[in-house]
């Protein structure tokens, strides 16, 4: 697998930094919300440090605070998977996530945008 990211992130170009952040299966349940709980890691430059952060990343949705998260809420272990997503790094004014449905009330035809200034990570870095 080390290889496979070395020569995808080779294919970026030299020196390219670049964020390495999780998707989980159990991500934004209606009984849940998983922001913050996997480690995410920015900027990020060279071969042999983007494997160490995707290899980070993955070992984080093992942390005692996910784990004991996902406990607390009922959710099966043998449920949870998680891919790391390696992207280009930009050079953001503001940054944050779109809510396909309003988070407070569940309602579907409501659309929410939570962001901050820079690069989003007060609103993912959980509480």
């Amino acid at each position: 697998m080390a290889a496979a990211v070395e020569q995808a992130y080779a294919a970026l170009g030299d020196s390219v930094p670049v964020a390495v952040r999780s998707s989980a299966t159990t991500e934004d349940l209606l009984s849940a919300s998983f922001a913050g709980q996997q480690d995410t890691y920015l900027n990020v430059v060279g071969a042999a440090a983007v494997v160490e952060a995707v290899r980070n990343c993955w070992a984080s949705l093992w942390t005692d605070r996910a784990v004991s998260y996902r406990a607390s809420r009922g959710i099966d272990p043998a449920a949870v998977a998680l891919a790391v997503v390696v992207q280009r790094m930009v050079d953001a004014t503001a940054a944050g996530v779109l809510f396909t449905a309003n988070p407070l009330t569940g309602r579907r035809k409501q659309a929410v945008i939570d962001a901050s200034p820079g690069l989003g990570e007060a609103v993912v870095s959980g509480p």
